[in-house]
């Protein structure tokens, strides 16, 4: 094997296992919040038990089971300082409970799953509302492994929608110290809003880290005034235009400093960007090592970089898809970790989504074989059975399965004659050229997918003809790296490695 194929071969296989089961302890400016910790243990499973539980300043460990709903069409539960309100197992569930941390320190939300779904209370229905009242602070939260949802945005934008339900975490005037990490906010309209007016830019110091932000309209955060740190959180937009609107993720506004750093940003209209409307003053922004996938890079003026001041270790930006995906949201902090291992018989690969290898308990993956040049996808076999493709398993423990791929020749199959299939210039910078023959118009797709399996771009194919056809496709946008370049007609499927300059 010469060196260019071992390198591309092991730039193809390398994703398979980032690493064990993440580090979850508590890191960021939240750094030294410890809740009720060493307080009275309360077990509750209503709202009245809940409601009763977090008044007062006194030290709680609240363990939560079960679906707790507010009354009266959603309520605003006031949570003392000194509390620690936990979910049990998967399955807790706080329903139009708006938790409303005012004048309070020493707050710990884990492990819950809450929405506002049904409720009345309008531009009340935030889920967590952070704020302070008179010269009083809020300082030291923590909020992990929690999942927040409400209702997807459709197309047309109107208010009525945008304000059936307000922000999932809204921070206002004097509250710092802040770590929101591990959390899964999808379906959503308004998702972070930091500072409630263009004069409420008191230094918050708050850290986003380790998020799964999915089918999110904007403010993710909208962070007004102030330093913050915004690292290895997975953006996952919007990307139906004819349904649903388009995605905005990190806005800085009214002088604000966000070091936002190694996170993953996928169909983005605006990354990390100050809107120029409904602004005193723009903010800004320093990025690094941030990849952006069917989105476009930061807008945003520079700031100076700032050191945070405590230690953290961030996760390679590539790696940030799938240990996010897997790993955030509800019942993984207890979750036993189990590893997918995959064997090659024959030449080909299989791609994993979520991509990694070690997965929570629980976790279904998807898994998409993939054929070198002459060689088809058969079968599966070890711990999956049958021929699907894409296949899904569930991990319930360590499981090794085996992808068989043979050579095929004929026409009428895969062919190994390049002039079947031809991709030039190798390595490509700009501009990629297409040859091709096609004896079959029907369900023609054309497809460029990265190391992870995720589609980076889908150009459509016009004017296509039996027999011979060439086509070219952009690559400018796409960063250096390995792809596949993939031409499926109906049931046949015919990859090429591409190399990107």
């Amino acid at each position: 094997m010469n060196k260019i194929l071992l390198s591309i071969l092991i730039c193809t296989l390398g994703f398979m296992g980032f690493g064990q089961r993440p580090n979850f302890g508590l890191v960021g400016f939240g750094a030294g919040t410890v809740g009720g910790t060493g307080g009275t243990v309360v077990n509750v499973s209503t709202y009245e038990q809940l409601a009763a539980a977090v008044t007062g300043t006194d030290k709680k460990i609240i363990n939560v089971s079960g679906t707790l709903t507010g009354p009266g069409g959603g309520v605003i539960l006031d949570v003392g300082s000194n509390k620690s309100i936990i979910g049990v197992g998967s399955t807790a569930f706080l329903s139009q409970i708006n938790l409303h941390l005012k004048n309070s320190q020493q707050i710990i939300i884990q492990n819950l799953k809450m929405s506002m779904i049904g409720s009345t209370l309008g531009s009340d229905a935030d889920l967590i509302s952070i704020e302070t009242t008179s010269s009083n602070e809020v300082k030291y939260i923590w909020i992990d492994h929690c999942e927040f949802f409400n209702v997807k945005p459709t197309l047309p934008e109107t208010a009525s929608k945008k304000d059936l339900y307000d922000g999932m975490i809204d921070i206002k005037k004097s509250s710092s110290l802040i770590t929101i990490s591990w959390c899964y906010f999808h379906d959503h309209w308004k998702c972070s809003l930091i500072g409630y007016t263009d004069t409420d830019v008191y230094d918050r110091k708050i850290t986003y880290h380790h998020n799964y932000f999915k089918n999110i309209k904007s403010r993710a955060p909208s962070y007004r005034g102030g330093t913050g740190h915004i690292y290895n959180n997975f953006f996952d937009g919007l990307s139906d235009k004819t349904t649903e609107p388009s995605s905005d993720a990190v806005n800085s506004r009214e002088k604000a400093c966000l070091l936002v750093e190694s996170n993953y940003f996928k169909n983005y209209v605006n990354t990390i960007y100050s809107a120029i409307d409904d602004v005193t003053y723009v903010g800004y922004a320093y990025g690094s090592n941030n990849l952006f996938e069917n989105s476009p890079s930061q807008t945003a003026d520079l700031c100076s970089s700032f050191t945070p001041p405590y230690s953290y270790t961030p996760d390679k930006t590539a790696d940030i898809p799938g240990i996010v995906a897997s790993w955030s949201g509800v019942g993984k902090l207890s979750a036993t970790s189990y590893k997918l291992t995959t064997n090659i018989v024959g030449s080909g690969t299989v791609l994993l989504e979520p991509s990694g290898g070690n997965y929570p308990e629980g976790t279904v993956v998807k898994l998409i074989p993939v054929g070198n040049v002459g060689y088809v996808f058969t079968n599966w076999g070890g711990g999956l059975n049958g021929s699907a493709t894409p296949a899904t398993i569930t991990i319930n423990a360590n499981t090794s399965i085996t992808a068989n791929f043979t050579p095929v020749t004929g026409v009428n199959d895969q062919s190994t004659s390049e002039n079947i299939f031809t991709t030039f210039p190798s390595p490509v910078k700009n501009t990629l050229n297409l040859e091709f023959s096609l004896s079959d118009l029907s369900d023609v797709q054309l497809s460029i997918k990265d190391n992870l399996g995720r589609t980076v771009l889908n150009p459509k194919l016009t004017g296509l003809s039996m027999g011979n056809n060439n086509t070219s496709i952009d690559m400018s946008t796409l960063h250096t790296g390995t792809y596949h370049c993939v031409l499926q007609m109906g049931n046949k499927i015919m990859t090429r490695i591409l190399v990107k300059e």
